[in-house]
This record gives C-alpha cells, structure tokens and sequence, in this order.
C-alpha cells in the first residue's frame, strides 16, 4: 500500500469520491422472492444503521424484522423467507457489466441459506442453495437498462438455524470508457 508522501492524500481522495459516488448505487433491505414470477416483492429498506450492519432497529434481531442485516461483507436473512436479506445494485445508465460475487455458508447447524442473483427486468439470473459450502455466483455478461437493479438475495433454508452468510460482489463495465467497478464491500458506508 502507498505510504505517507506526495500525492498519497490526492489518492486515498480519489478512492473516496469513487466510493461516495458508487455508495449512492446500493440500497440495503429486505423482502420476498415470488419464485413464479422470479422477481423480488416488498422490498423495503432496513430503517437503522448500527456502524456496521443495516438491520430492524438498535437491538439485533429486532423484536418486528427479526435477524434481517447486511453487513459490508454478508448478512442475515429474516426468519421467514418473506424477510430476505435484500443488497440491491441499481445501475445508473445503460451499460453492459459483468457479476463476479463469491457466496460463503460456514455454520454447521441448520440447513443452510438459499441465494439468488435477480434481475428488475430480466428476472432470476442464478441461484444456489449451500450448506457448509463457498460458491462462485457470477453473471459473465448482462445488459443492464438505466434504473434496473440486481439484487442479492438470500433467505433461509426450510428453517431458521444459523443462517448468517458472507457474500461479497463486483459488478464490472465491460465496455469502453467504463473502467470503474462497484464493489459490495468498498462501496459500503
């Protein structure tokens, strides 16, 4: 990493705007998969921010959502699948991009989390159920309209039972002139 010196301040300030900047693009809340239909319902923002985590309230779980959270590198679902851990990406104009996510279930008991990567306009792109287990979740190309949104979702498996998960994502700009990404994990504030 850069140390103290010329030009080291002008960097970490470039970082930042990029970050404030990309942070905008990200919402943090909860809803429903309607598998049917293969989009998400009800999302709702989470209302409180506790430094580290987006969640119900001050107290977590929460005594109404439950252990809904998002922190900068997974979360929590709900306790029901109608409260899904929702990290939304809305892409701010027209573009092509590509989805590079890894998706981690340690805890050994329960059943494990189901997890889906769903387009605002094209639907589920992919899915995965894991216990105990790290898969690659990854879109090589998608065009994206102006206002879509890609959510990363994950609810629980048949139960609720240690369900709490890492998953952190890139969504890169393939084309020319688009050279920054949104990273899950930087662009959190």
């Amino acid at each position: 990493p850069p140390g103290p010196g010329p030009g080291h301040g002008r960097l970490h300030l470039a970082r930042q705007v990029v970050g404030d900047v990309h942070a905008a693009d990200w919402q943090y809340g909860y809803g429903a998969l309607d598998e049917p239909a293969q989009r998400i319902t009800g999302f709702t923002a989470l209302p409180h921010f506790s430094g580290a985590a987006w969640q119900g309230g001050d107290r977590w779980p929460d005594a109404k959502l439950g252990w809904v959270q998002l922190t900068a590198d997974g979360g929590h679902p709900g306790n029901t699948r109608a409260h899904a851990s929702v990290r939304r990406w809305t892409a701010p104009h027209a573009m092509t991009v590509r989805i590079a996510s890894k998706l981690t279930h340690d805890a050994a008991p329960g059943d494990g989390i189901r997890a889906f990567l769903v387009s605002s306009r094209a639907g589920k792109l992919q899915a995965a159920a894991i216990h105990q287990k790290q898969v690659y979740v990854n879109v090589d190309t998608l065009a994206v309209e102006a206002g879509e949104t890609i959510d990363f979702v994950v609810d629980i498996g048949d139960v609720l039972n240690s369900d709490q998960y890492l998953w952190t994502a890139t969504i890169t700009p393939t084309g020319d002139g688009d050279a920054t990404a949104w990273d899950s994990r930087a662009d959190f504030p």
